[in-house]
C-alpha cells in the first residue's frame, strides 16, 4: 500500500521499504503494518525456530502470514478493528 494510506479497516500495510525505514523493534519483533497511525502495529515475531505474527493488543499469535491474513479476511473485528465510514 502506499505510506499512510489505510484500507477499509484503517489498516495500512508497509511496502519493504517503509518496514526497513520504520525499523520499529519491539520486543525482538518487526512491524509490518499499522492501525490508526501506530495505535497498534502487526509484528513478525521468531520465537524458537518458528515465525510468529502478532498483534498489538490482542493476545493472538499466528503460526504464519497465511493464518493471519486468513483471521483478517474472515473476522478483521476479532482484532478490535472497527470499520471506517
Amino acid at each position: 500500500m502506499p505510506d499512510y494510506v489505510t484500507d477499509g479497516w484503517h489498516l495500512s500495510f508497509w511496502s519493504i521499504e517503509r518496514v526497513l525505514q520504520e525499523k520499529d523493534f519491539a520486543n525482538d519483533s518487526l512491524a509490518f503494518a499499522d492501525f490508526l497511525i501506530y495505535s497498534h502495529c502487526l509484528r513478525v515475531r521468531p520465537t524458537g525456530g518458528a515465525t510468529r505474527v502478532t498483534v498489538d493488543g490482542s493476545p493472538d499469535s499466528f503460526a504464519s502470514l497465511e493464518a493471519f491474513f486468513e483471521r483478517y479476511l474472515r473476522d478483521p473485528e476479532h482484532f478490535g478493528l472497527r470499520e471506517a465510514g
